[in-house]
């Protein structure tokens, strides 16, 4: 059985092309003890993954050439040496951009998916991933009190949709438009994005939080 992979292959400058990366075959390998073969159905795609392709410090190592493409990926076991897991159950790992991964049973990043929560793809989303870091943002960091204001920057993207789930509607959008131009034209010809964006919400709203973790200016 064959494994295509996706391989970072070159740094980009700007925007990555086509030379970024490179499909790579593989024979998969056998089972040993306590590992699991994963059938991939769907893989993410992030914004924090452009950021790994610079060879810069962060709060991750970056990637290196040759390195499989990061990513979470979600799909079916097929075969499994595991009393944990069983052939067709539905997992997320990360472990990148492969069609088929051999995984450790206690991996910490190998997840059981229970489908009653939502679709397998949605496990990469909303109740994925994204979802979990607006969650935990949200409820764990933010702590917002009632009676408070609370400003979601990019609450269209993955994260911050989920933390106002009102952004996926057009009125939404429109005002979140609005305040990015707005906002943009205030950040140029001032200080950094999230202390200029604290002191105007406050100014102008009584903002008391101030969620951006995913944005860079």
């Amino acid at each position: 059985m064959k494994n295509s992979r996706i391989v970072f292959a070159k740094r980009p400058f700007g925007e990555p092309d086509d030379e970024c990366f490179r499909l790579e075959e593989v024979d998969v390998p056998p089972l040993s003890d306590n590992q699991l073969l994963i059938k991939v159905g769907w893989l993410s795609l992030d914004p924090y993954m452009r950021g790994r392709m610079n060879d810069v410090k962060s709060y991750v190592e970056p990637m290196q050439l040759g390195d499989v493409m990061t990513g979470e990926s979600a799909g079916v076991v097929v075969e499994s040496s595991s009393e944990r897991f069983s052939p067709g159950d539905h997992v997320a790992v990360h472990q990148g951009w492969q069609s088929y991964i051999v995984c450790d049973d206690d991996d910490p990043r190998l997840m059981k998916i229970d489908l009653s929560n939502g679709s397998l793809s949605a496990h990469l989303g909303v109740v994925g991933m994204p979802g979990r870091t607006a969650y935990f943002g949200l409820k764990e960091v933010g702590k917002p009190q009632e009676g408070e204001t609370l400003v979601v920057a990019a609450a269209s993207g993955a994260v911050g949709s989920a933390v106002y789930p009102g952004a996926g509607s057009s009125e939404t959008l429109l005002v979140i438009l609005g305040i990015v131009l707005w906002l943009g034209w205030h950040v140029l010809t001032a200080k950094s994005e999230s202390e200029e964006l604290s002191r105007l919400a406050r100014k102008r709203h009584g903002a008391n939080d101030h969620k951006s973790n995913v944005t860079d200016w």
